[in-house]
């Protein structure tokens, strides 16, 4: 927890896996988070913006030429960041969650997909796909592979590179914990073909640490530099919403 700017709790408790004999938990233990990495993938696009190597009135094909077809050429950026792809959410047709270990093969078989709704117009939450509606673009943009791009945009200027993993490497895997409560989307990161894989939407791993420092960081609640521009953070905090989204009205999210 941090205040002010300031760490003011910094606590622990349990073990790594459900056997009684497993390690302990420790500051430095990497959980599954899911869908919390979503925030810091939205942050790097921000700040790849930022550095004029993307552009939210553009569309997505500007760096994704395959992603064409029935409205999916008029996807902006802007849009896909508000949940308005229109595209499936899930895993794409045809594939597993096995196969999306396979990036270049999820993200091909994603651009094949022909949308859902016009894209563009509703919105709907995207569990698995915000990975790579946002996440290839940004990586042509920036010219190098999405964890890489994701590290050096996110986790080193934010100081959680060794508490916040997008992909572990083997050597982490002593410090992940298991998940232990059923169900078979949440204990795909039992799996080291899930931890090892970049799906910066759903797979990620952190310490309470690293997700505090973060917001600790892109704020500038620190006294040091924001991760992004106020005038960036205030457009990204308006609510992104039409009268006919499927959601609360905008005044109940104030």
């Amino acid at each position: 927890v941090y205040k002010d700017g300031r760490r003011i709790v910094d606590v622990w408790a349990g073990r790594l896996a459900r056997d009684k004999d497993s390690a302990p938990v420790t500051g430095d233990t990497l959980f599954p988070i899911f869908s919390t990495g979503k925030t810091l993938l939205s942050t790097a696009v921000h700040r790849a913006v930022e550095q004029g190597k993307m552009d939210y009135g553009k569309p997505l094909c500007a760096w994704w030429p395959e992603f064409t077809g029935k409205g999916k050429e008029k996807l902006t950026l802007r849009e896909t960041l508000g949940y308005r792809s229109g595209m499936n959410g899930g895993v794409p047709k045809g594939l597993t969650d096995r196969d999306m270990a396979d990036w270049e093969k999820t993200v091909a078989a994603a651009a094949a997909e022909d949308p859902e709704i016009e894209p563009g117009t509703v919105q709907r939450y995207m569990p698995y796909s915000y990975a790579w509606m946002l996440g290839h673009p940004l990586e042509v943009a920036m010219g190098k592979p999405l964890n890489e791009v994701l590290r050096e945009l996110v986790l080193i200027p934010a100081g959680i590179e060794n508490d916040f993993e997008f992909a572990s490497p083997e050597s982490s895997f002593p410090r992940l914990a298991e998940f232990s409560y059923s169900g078979g989307f949440c204990e795909i990161m039992n799996n080291d073909w899930a931890r090892k894989a970049c799906l910066p939407s759903a797979w990620s791993v952190s310490s309470a640490r690293g997700l505090a420092k973060f917001y600790n960081r892109l704020c500038g609640f620190d006294g040091e530099a924001p991760l992004l521009k106020k005038e960036t953070l205030d457009e990204a905090l308006k609510p992104c919403r039409w009268e006919d989204d499927p959601l609360p009205n905008a005044k109940r999210l104030n």
